[in-house]
């Protein structure tokens, strides 16, 4: 999947490329030009060490041959040849060692001695020898095992020395390089040698120098590290020089005494001993990697390497610095760039992309309302700008499209392509009964939205389908909640400004309420027809039954005029029985009064009783409180006798103290009077305090009997404090039951009071009911002769509403309609021209 970055990746790519980038390639640049002029720096110090060495080399050895030279051409060297040879003439034989120990030679050796001291004292040569033409070592310095000895035949011809001397046989000086030499206990030594010639140039011997490892250390010294070191070795691969940094096994003597682990075959000593000079990076004979300076040296015939190390890391240190530095300072640099351009983006591009994005969001998701925040400059000014002002057009023209839907007071809907709502409105959800704002709606399917009624959706979807308009289309159906209605759809497909489908508009028209009306005219004219037929017969039974209530009307007059008569003497007799009640009831009020006095008297004499209840009450708390006090001022008085047996027993102590001290006082003397003084100051002091403790413990004596005998006479009140308080309550009781007997009684004879008024209205009402039924009566015996006419005037209304009810059925089976027309076509004057007649019936 190929990577898609956001403009604001792109932007700080962008950035960080053209503004870290350059920077990375001079830093590197830089770094490496730097790491190479360090590394070639350090190259150069370490082979300016090694030539300096190699050039004090070689002039120590130029200086060796020279002074070689030089005792070989001394006369007295030449002299004690001579001298010392001839005293072992036919004393010593052949191969073996001659007697050290010679007075002679002793004596002889001693004279020749100041000849040959200058060379060893002054010039710091190891031991100074003299050999004569025979290889017998005639003169040391040192005195070893070698003086004396036969170097030519004897044990020592194959030592260094022995080496030597055959060399400068030859006629020349020559140098004999370090060799385990046995004299000194395998100890490695090397050996200068040149001949002695006599006048005619004849050799009579060898002068002879040793030297030691320890005459080369101090040329050897680098002077340039603590970590560098300058090697010499020679061309059996054994050192000619300490390593102190392999001073174990690369020791001058430890590796002429292990030779197979003191080599330093490494590679620049390779490279030295083959002729080559040079410097590289190699590993040590630790496996530490190195800086390596070599050379070789060549002194006589013995050919030397020249090393001079140190440590990569130490001597690449400061490159290492630099690029730590390096990298150090880029990093921060690149933190820096990339802070500043996020700043940058951030302030300039991101925010406002971002207030745009926001704003266009909000947009896309119909917000607008949204409005466009933030601070824009330059070219984004300008897109901020031309963006609100394509908003403000959309909500322009938008705005126009939403309000004539939401005005839309008739059910519609818009949906898009693909069959889903876009709009609807609520008119259309009440006709659905559907909970829910509009809004939930959006974006559900057709099918979902009239799921219970899906001829619904055929409509819109043969719109979407054929791009066509769909008219006229008529549906039943049923709400979610079982409402049925009945809807016509007409479907407009919707195009964009370039004629592209998006989608379908549809209007609902509700027809369930003209379909009702419809429905409810077919069913009341075939209800009237119905009633007009039930009506034909009812209006026949009607006039009959006017006729037979006519000569019925005659018997209910008479009977009503014999009802009056007896009504007029009822009423005379319920007015002397409500004159009899009215008395009662006078009665009944006066011993009601009498009875709400008894009682109110009762319930005065409970209050007072409840009052004195209360003061009891009272008297009993206070009377316990003041047991309390009382209990609580004997506890403590207690305390105070405790305390004032505290401080007698402090008193008493301090008079013992005062004792004390003064008896310290007396024992001081004069120092001690005034001491004194005071002691007995407080030990009067102690005693008047004994004397007032005592008084006050007296008084706080009788105070508590005092208390004791004030509490037992509360006890003894408050005892008959709760007597009278159980008296009171009691008597409060009884007070109380009288009361609500009062009470029983006052409500008995209020209640036969109210029942003889209530009787005594009861029979006055009953009276005016007699007096109204007599009225009553009388209007009656009136009304019978208007109901007569009436019924007379119904038994002709009868008649004209069987001729009306024919007629209608004329009309109904499609006659003419003069067909069956009645006689009497003048039945609603007929209906005028009785108004009083009726009202009365």
């Amino acid at each position: 999947m190929p990577l898609r970055l956001t403009l604001r990746a792109k932007l700080i790519a962008f950035c960080l490329a053209i503004g870290i980038l350059p920077l990375a390639f001079m830093g590197v640049y830089s770094v490496r030009q730097a790491s190479e002029s360090l590394s070639r720096q350090a190259f150069g110090q370490l082979e300016s060490v090694r030539d300096s060495r190699a050039q004090a080399l070689r002039q120590l050895t130029d200086k060796w041959f020279a002074e070689v030279r030089i005792y070989a051409s001394v006369k007295e060297v030449y002299n004690s040849i001579a001298m010392l040879r001839d005293i072992f003439m036919g004393k010593a034989k052949p191969g073996q060692r001659a007697d050290v120990n010679d007075p002679e030679y002793v004596e002889m050796a001693q004279f020749v001695a100041p000849a040959f001291e200058p060379f060893r004292k002054v010039l710091g040569y190891a031991d100074v020898l003299l050999a004569d033409e025979y290889g017998r070592v005639i003169f040391s310095t040192g005195k070893g095992r070698e003086l004396l000895e036969d170097i030519k035949d004897g044990p020592l011809k194959d030592s260094s020395l022995g080496r030597a001397w055959k060399a400068a046989m030859q006629g020349r000086a020559v140098f004999e390089d370090f060799a385990a030499y046995p004299p000194q206990e395998g100890r490695p030594a090397a050996f200068l040698a040149a001949p002695v010639r006599n006048h005619v140039g004849g050799i009579d011997g060898v002068a002879l120098l040793r030297i030691d490892p320890a005459d080369l250390a101090p040329i050897l010294k680098t002077g340039y590290d603590d970590d560098a070191e300058t090697r010499l070795v020679g061309a059996d691969r054994l050192m000619r020089s300490d390593s102190p940094t392999h001073a174990l096994t690369h020791s001058v003597q430890a590796s002429f005494a292990d030779p197979a682990r003191g080599r330093m075959d490494i590679e620049p000593v390779r490279r030295a001993l083959e002729g080559l000079t040079g410097s590289l990076v190699t590993e040590d004979i630790s496996g530490k990697p190195v800086l390596a300076a070599y050379a070789p040296i060549k002194t006589g015939d013995a050919a030397w390497a020249l090393v001079t190390v140190a440590d990569e890391a130490r001597a690449f240190a400061a490159v290492e610095r630099l690029r730590g530095a390096s990298l150090i300072l880029g990093a921060l640099t690149a933190l820096a760039v990339l802070a500043c351009s996020l700043f940058f983006l951030r302030r300039e591009i991101g925010q406002p992309f971002r207030h745009l994005g926001t704003f266009l969001e909000r947009v896309s998701e119909g917000d607008l309302r949204a409005t466009l925040e933030g601070r824009f400059k330059a070219e984004l000014a300008a897109l901020a700008h031309g963006l609100a002002r394509m908003v403000e057009e959309l909500k322009t023209r938008l705005g126009f499209s939403q309000g004539i839907l939401d005005a839309m007071t008739v059910p519609c809907l818009v949906t898009d392509t693909r069959g889903l709502v876009s709009f609807v409105n609520q008119p259309l959800l009440d006709l659905l009964q559907l909970d829910g704002e509009p809004g939930r709606h959006l974006g559900r399917r057709l099918e979902d939205l009239f799921a219970q009624n899906l001829e619904l959706a055929n409509a819109p979807a043969a719109c979407l389908r054929q791009c066509q308009p769909v008219r006229g289309v008529e549906a039943p159906g049923q709400g979610a909640k079982g409402r049925p209605f009945h809807v016509r759809l007409d479907c407009a497909p919707l195009h964009d400004l370039d004629g592209q489908p998006l989608g379908a508009f549809t209007l609902f028209a509700d027809l369930t309420e003209i379909r009702r009306q419809q429905a409810l005219i077919l069913e009341q004219n075939r209800q009237t027809l119905q009633v007009a037929r039930e009506a034909n017969q009812i209006a026949l039974h009607v006039a009959q039954g006017a006729e037979e209530l006519s000569q019925q009307m005659i018997g209910v007059k008479s009977g009503a005029d014999h009802q009056s008569e007896r009504i007029q003497e009822t009423t005379r007799a319920m007015e002397e029985m409500n004159a009899a009640l009215t008395e009662v009831a006078r009665v009944a009020a006066l011993a009601a009064s009498s009875s709400d006095s008894a009682s109110a008297q009762a319930a005065d004499g409970s209050r007072v009783v409840k009052e004195s209840v209360v003061s009891i009450d009272q008297v009993h708390q206070l009377s316990l409180q003041h047991q309390q006090s009382m209990d609580e001022l004997g506890r403590r008085v207690g305390s105070i006798g405790r305390i004032i047996g505290v401080i007698d027993d402090i008193a008493d102590q301090t008079n013992l103290l005062a004792l004390n001290a003064a008896i310290e006082a007396a024992r001081a003397g004069d120092a001690g009077r005034g001491f004194a003084v005071v002691a007995d100051e407080v030990r009067k002091l102690a005693e008047k305090t004994q004397l007032a403790t005592r008084e006050v413990s007296r008084g706080i004596t009788e105070i508590q009997d005092g208390t004791r005998q004030n509490i037992e006479e509360t006890a003894k009140t408050f005892e008959a404090i709760e007597q009278a308080q159980q008296l009171v309550q009691r008597s409060g009781e009884a007070l109380a039951r009288i009361l609500q007997d009062a009470h029983d009684a006052a409500d008995q004879v209020r209640l036969i009071a109210s029942s003889t008024e209530q009787q005594s209205a009861t029979h006055h009402e009953v009276n005016l009911a007699v007096s109204e039924i007599s009225g009553i009566a009388q209007e009656t015996s009136a009304a019978t002769v208007h109901a007569a006419e009436a019924i007379g005037y119904l038994a002709q209304q009868a008649s004209e509403l069987k001729s009306l009810i024919d007629a209608m059925h004329c009309q109904d089976d499609g006659h003419d309609a003069t067909c069956l027309e009645p006689a009497g076509r003048d039945w609603p004057r007929l209906a005028m021209a009785k108004p009083q007649t009726a009202l009365a019936a």
